[in-house]
């Protein structure tokens, strides 16, 4: 996943697989526009539930062209 955010004093955000947190991401005090990425590699089962979670922000979600908030997921099956 990544996100962008602007004026950010703080922000937390969780990978979440049925409510266990599996990756978490913070970052403090910093002007202008940050991107911050984080990645987690887990087993899932049939059903399981695998979301983002913002735990805490006092920042702005920013979006725009040539920066891109997303999250993505790859299944192997092996």
């Amino acid at each position: 996943m990544q996100y962008c955010s602007t004026k950010c004093k703080c922000a937390r955000f969780d990978i979440v697989k049925e409510e266990t947190p599996l990756q978490r991401s913070e970052h403090k005090g910093v002007d202008g526009v940050t991107c911050v990425s984080m990645q987690d590699f887990t087993k899932v089962s049939m059903g399981d539930k695998v979301w983002l979670r913002c735990t805490y922000s006092t920042s702005e979600i920013y979006q725009y062209d040539q920066i891109s908030n997303s999250f993505a997921t790859m299944l192997i099956n092996i």
